[in-house]
């Protein structure tokens, strides 16, 4: 059975609707900044920042603390390393 260009873009978009609502099924949080955690089939999470980068953790404390690292840009101990230089 062969498809005219109309039903093909209308099937189309009824796999990426459902890819997409597959998608959000496993999505735990998603920040304004477009980072997400998702859980993976196998159990591990799956952290993913604004721009797609994604990186697979085991348990979902670990995402979370990777989570903060893509949305601030560092990472413990050095995010409080950082004082107010007194002047004077």
């Amino acid at each position: 059975m062969l498809l005219d260009t109309s039903e093909r873009a209308e099937l189309s978009h009824h796999i990426k609707v459902e890819v997409l609502c597959m998608e959000k099924s496993n999505l735990i949080v998603e920040t304004p900044h477009g980072a997400s955690i998702h859980k993976t089939e196998d159990g591990q999470f799956k952290v993913c920042d604004g721009e797609n980068n994604c990186r697979i953790t085991r348990t979902l404390y670990s995402a979370e603390q990777e989570l903060g690292v893509m949305e601030t840009g560092f990472s413990f101990p050095y995010s409080t390393a950082f004082h107010l230089a007194r002047v004077g």
